[in-house]
This record gives C-alpha cells, sequence and structure tokens, in this order.
C-alpha cells in the first residue's frame, strides 16, 4: 500500500501513475484507491535496487493538470555474503528473513542468528540445514524483492546425503553429489566455484570450469581400510569431451605441503571391484615401485598424482596426500578419485596454504 501526500483530488479526475526512468504508464483505474485515507494499493513494484519515484497525474474535465511525484519508502535491504569454511557469512543493513531463490522454488534459509534471521548489522552464519536448499540470496519479509542482482547461486546441505549445484556449495555430512558452476578463467586466481563436500563420499561434477575444492580433515576423502567395495573418499569427475578447454582446478588442504611429486604410472591395473585394503595397497605399491619416488615419511608432507590403467580401456588418477608424513597412504590421508583429463604434469604447489593446481580438460 502506498500513501501519498499533497493537493492531487483524485475525487475530480481520472489519475495515471508511472515509475520514473521505465518504460509506459498506467490507469489507476483498476487498482484500489482510498480517496479519504489517501491510499492506492498496488503490486509488481520492484524495490529490490531502493525507493522508487513515483508520478500521480490528475485532469479534470476543463483539461487541468496537476501532478504529483513522491517516492516510494520500501523494504529495501542491503546485504553482502561472505564464503567460510562452514557456511555463508551474511550481514544486511535491517533485520528480515533470509532465502536461497532457485527459479519459482523460495525457501527460507535458517540461521544461526537467535533470531533465525538477518539481524541489522550483525554477522550471521547460515551453516547446517535440515532441508538441503540453494538458490540466489535473498534477504527481507519477501525474496521477491530483495535478491542478490549478481546471480551467484549458493547451496546449502544437510547433515544426510544431499543433491546441491551451485558456485558456492556447502554440502556437510553424508555421501553427497554435487555440480560445481565453476568459471572459466583458466587461472588459479579466477576460481567462482568454491565446493566443501565436507564429510563423506561425494561425487562432484566439475566439468564447467575452474573451482576450489576444500578438504579440512582426511576423512573428508579417504579410502576406508576394509573388505568391502572401496569406499569412503571423494570421486571429481572434469570434462572429457573434445571441445572442452582446459581449467584450473585447486584443491585446498588443511595441512601444508612439504613438497609434491611428479605424476606416478602405476605399474598395476585397476579392475573396478577392489575392497578398500586392495585399493590402498595399490596406491602404496605405486609409490615404492621406483626408489627416486618413494615417499620421504619422517614427518614430511607430500603429496603426488597416480595413474592407473582400468581393465577394459581408460584411465583413472587418485590425487594423494600423506598428511600425517608417515610415508604411506592409509586412513589418516587425504585420497580423491579423478576422473577425466588432467594435466598434472603442470602441477603447481602453492608454499603456505596447502593447496594443488593443475589443469584439467
Amino acid at each position: 500500500m502506498f500513501s501519498y501526500t499533497g493537493t492531487l483530488d483524485l475525487n475530480k479526475a481520472e489519475a495515471l501513475f508511472y515509475i520514473l526512468g521505465t518504460k509506459g504508464d498506467w490507469s489507476l483505474a483498476d487498482k484500489q484507491i482510498d480517496r479519504v485515507a489517501k491510499t492506492i494499493t498496488f503490486k509488481d513494484i520492484d524495490l529490490s535496487h531502493g525507493d522508487a519515484t513515483i508520478m500521480l497525474e490528475s485532469k479534470d474535465a476543463a483539461g487541468n493538470t496537476l501532478r504529483l511525484v513522491q517516492q516510494i519508502s520500501g523494504p529495501f535491504t542491503t546485504f553482502t555474503a561472505k564464503a567460510a569454511d562452514d557456511g555463508i557469512v551474511l550481514r544486511a543493513n535491517k533485520d528480515g528473513n533470509v532465502y536461497l531463490v532457485d527459479g519459482d522454488d523460495v525457501v527460507q534459509v535458517a540461521t544461526g542468528a537467535k533470531s533465525g534471521g538477518a539481524l541489522a548489522g550483525v554477522d550471521v552464519k547460515l551453516g547446517v540445514q535440515q532441508t538441503a536448499v540453494q538458490g540466489i540470496l535473498g534477504v527481507g519479509p519477501s525474496a521477491t524483492v530483495h535478491s542478490d542482482h549478481a546471480g551467484i547461486t549458493y547451496g546449502l546441505g544437510t547433515d544426510g546425503a544431499d543433491t546441491l549445484a551451485g558456485n558456492y556449495v556447502w554440502a556437510y555430512d553424508g555421501d553427497d553429489t554435487i555440480q560445481a558452476v565453476g568459471s572459466a578463467a583458466n587461472d588459479a586466481s579466477h576460481q567462482l566455484s568454491v565446493v566443501y563436500g565436507g564429510k563423506g563420499a561425494d561425487t562432484i561434477a566439475a566439468g564447467a570450469g575452474g573451482s576450489w575444492f576444500l578438504y579440512r580433515s582426511a576423512e573428508e576423502s579417504t579410502v576406508v581400510a576394509d573388505d568391502m567395495a572401496a569406499h569412503g573418499f571423494d570421486t571429481v569427475v572434469f570434462g572429457t569431451g573434445a571441445t572442452d578447454v582446459a581449467h584450473t582446478q585447486v584443491f585446498d588442504f588443511a595441512v601444508q605441503l612439504d613438497g609434491i611429486y611428479m605424476p606416478i604410472a602405476s605399474e598395476k591395473s585397476l579392475t573396478g571391484t577392489e575392497t578398500g585394503n586392495e585399493l590402498l595397497a595399490l596406491l602404496n605399491a605405486a609409490l615404492v615401485q621406483k626408489s627416486t619416488i618413494t615417499f620421504p615419511g619422517h614427518g614430511k608432507v607430500s603429496g603426488t598424482f597416480i595413474d592407473f590403467a582400468v581393465a577394459g580401456g581408460g584411465h583413472e588418477n587418485f590425487l594423494v596426500v600423506d598428511a600425517d608424513g608417515n610415508g604411506t597412504i592409509d586412513g589418516a590421508d587425504y585420497v580423491i578419485k579423478l576422473i577425466g583429463t588432467i594435466d598434472a604434469a603442470g602441477s603447481v604447489y602453492i608454499d603456505k596454504t596447502g593447496t594443488i593446481s593443475f589443469h584439467s580438460a
């Protein structure tokens, strides 16, 4: 509802209104007009960028025109959102609800604030959800007028298995399926997509471009040592088409690497039916098949790529990081399966950050 002030007399004539700066003007004849209270009720005024300016115009039978220009003071909300390891840190200029908007699907997001929403001038955390949500961030009493016009998509998961997509995704616990909406820029400083799969054996599709993958503990991707079919580790799938362009993929670990070895081509092949114990044995056999590429151990945190031929054709790569520096890969270390074409020979270790960068196609 819009309340107008001034001497405009809507009892004597028809009135028109339009939003300054946009095309067209619309008759007020079909709007709800309260001439005593001087209010007009209408819909579809976009207050997402700021307060709208309205011009009301009245003409009497003699052709005299009166105009009133007035601003609608709407619930315009500004906010900032920053990606942290465990979720989104949001700060708004007003109290309000928080939404993720995915097309016609509008879902309110649970926050760490006591009010369960945004608090004016206070950082609130958007973390683990009861139901997985994804979409463009919005803040205010109505998600339809407060969305982030930058178009960045976020995904927030639960403690179970979720299916999520976005530029920034936190899947938390469970065996999740994630679509990383990556950047087309081909260098390590332009990763638009940041994915934190969390615990569980996640499958992450990264064919859309470069992405940044966060691993904050080895249990988030490691081979479980048992006699079951090999499990517990993440699988990251890169584009494999003939027209795919190489993109920089970055793996960010919680440990600082002392070095990274050149890729190792295993002398053994994979059948695809290995148990956890058998896969670990094959990984470690590849590490020691030549004395020049044996992991150093002695507390040295090292990483490398291991390339396996697969029975029936093709190759599978594993990115392994010896997080405890004991010279072998086991349940305390990172193991990530990589599917697709990678340029492991061009890998770059970025000092002091625990990150490994390489091109994929």
